[in-house]
C-alpha cells in the first residue's frame, strides 16, 4: 500500500479547517490544492503535513489568502474580430503583480 499525504489548512479568522488529499509530484514535491475560503481582505492560513491524517507537521508554515477580484464593468462591450480593441474592466481587487485576461469565444 501506498503512503498517502495530507494537507491541512487552518483559517483561524474565519474559524474554518480543511483538510485535503496531496499529491506527489514527478520531482518528489508534496502538492496541495487550496480549498476555497471567503475573506474580506488578506488573511493568513497556516498549512500543515500529514501521512497518516492524524499526526501534523509543526511547522508553523503559512500562506495568505486575498479576496478574488470583482468585476464591476467592461467598455466597451464589443469589438473587432481582428482583436486590437482596448478593453478597460473596473471593479475593486486587482491589487498586486501579475494580472492576465482571458478571452473565451
Amino acid at each position: 500500500a501506498g503512503v498517502f499525504w495530507w494537507c491541512r489548512f487552518t483559517v483561524s479568522q474565519v474559524s474554518k479547517l480543511s483538510v485535503v488529499e496531496a499529491e506527489i509530484s514527478q520531482a518528489g514535491e508534496i502538492l496541495c490544492a487550496v480549498p476555497s475560503v471567503y475573506v474580506h481582505g488578506p488573511t493568513l492560513a497556516f498549512v500543515e503535513l500529514s501521512f497518516n491524517g492524524q499526526d501534523w507537521s509543526t511547522s508553523h508554515l503559512s500562506m495568505t489568502y486575498v479576496p478574488a477580484p470583482r468585476l464591476d464593468s467592461l467598455y466597451p462591450s464589443s469589438g473587432s474580430t481582428l482583436g486590437g480593441t482596448e478593453l478597460t474592466i473596473s471593479g475593486v481587487g486587482f491589487e498586486g503583480e501579475g494580472l492576465t485576461c482571458l478571452f473565451r469565444a
